[in-house]
């Protein structure tokens, strides 16, 4: 239905924007620097960020309110944050990906 309307992206935005329609649960899956990365959501809550630490735990990334994370922008928080492309972590050549890693969340980052 959604290629007989434009496509997706165009699909998604005449429900959002022109029916009012808003996203009640979504989990969405990336790779980011060799890293697993999730969008989650669960009306009426905020979208939230979590990526998956190199020992397999989760690390919360942030919230972005009721506006859909920026891939971009969480690629530019990573860098802020310094962690490096997953195989450099994984050959010793940069510190793993623990939680503490993360001192700037999502909603606290000023990308530029």
């Amino acid at each position: 239905m959604a290629g007989f309307l434009g496509g997706k992206a165009a699909f998604v935005q005449a429900l959002d924007v022109e029916l009012g329609f808003e996203t009640t649960f979504c989990l969405e899956q990336f790779v980011i620097r060799g890293t697993e990365l999730k969008y989650y959501r669960s009306f009426p809550s905020a979208w939230h960020v979590f990526l998956t630490g190199d020992a397999g735990e989760s690390i919360y990334l942030g919230c972005s309110g009721d506006k859909r994370p920026d891939y971009n922008k969480v690629e530019n928080l990573l860098g802020a944050n310094g962690v490096a492309v997953k195989y450099l972590r994984d050959l010793g050549k940069a510190e793993e990906l623990t939680e503490a890693s993360i001192s700037v969340l999502y909603e606290d980052f000023e990308d530029s």
